[in-house]
């Protein structure tokens, strides 16, 4: 079985409990870390909703932005999305039960749609940064690769120099014997 490969890209040797070609998931520490803050963060905006709100007023759904880029922010565009998406309900069963009517309903779901677009951004913006990286790592071996090149070409032309010039001696050495040895007559003369 193959080595696998975890988020940071170091190859994980295949897990003692993997049958049949399956793999076992890999246990992560930043992810599972990245899970518990958005979560912990979500369970703070929930529990506090109810005092943020009689001091703020409807301006305390703003809080909820603050899981969903995290979310965004370390796993990408899908989860602050899907984290924006789960917000909407969340803030309308928050809402109600902090006493606003229907009458403000858009008022509940504009900051869940308005969360869900921004955790799509921010998630994109941790997706394309990524992507920046890897890029930037292939065009370091590939610039490493060419400077290797480069060397290899310099010491061929320097060698190739280097003989060029002993022929060119070799020849003049050539010329200069074939000139001191005296022409022989024809063996017919």
């Amino acid at each position: 079985m193959t080595n696998v490969r975890n988020r940071s890209g170091t190859a994980v040797p295949p897990h003692e409990g993997a049958r049949n070609g399956l793999r076992l998931p890999v246990f992560e520490p930043r992810a599972c870390f990245g899970a518990l803050l958005a979560a912990a963060t979500l369970a703070g905006y929930v529990a506090g909703f109810d005092t943020l709100h009689r001091v703020m007023g409807t301006v305390a759904g703003a809080f909820g932005f603050v899981p969903v880029l995290i979310a965004g922010a370390l796993y990408g565009q899908a989860a602050g999305a899907l984290a924006g998406v789960i917000l909407v309900p969340i803030n309308v069963m928050l809402y109600r039960t902090a006493g606003s009517g229907l009458v403000s309903w858009a008022n509940h779901v504009v900051p869940g749609l308005t969360a869900l677009f921004a955790g799509a951004v921010v998630g994109r913006l941790r997706d394309l940064g990524a992507l920046l990286v890897d890029k930037q790592k292939q065009l370091e071996g590939a610039l490493a690769q060419l400077s290797l090149a480069r060397e290899v070409t310099a010491q061929d032309t320097t060698e190739r120099r280097e003989h060029v010039a002993a022929l060119q001696v070799a020849n003049a050495g050539l010329a200069a014997a074939q000139a001191a040895v005296p022409a022989t007559p024809a063996l017919g003369s």
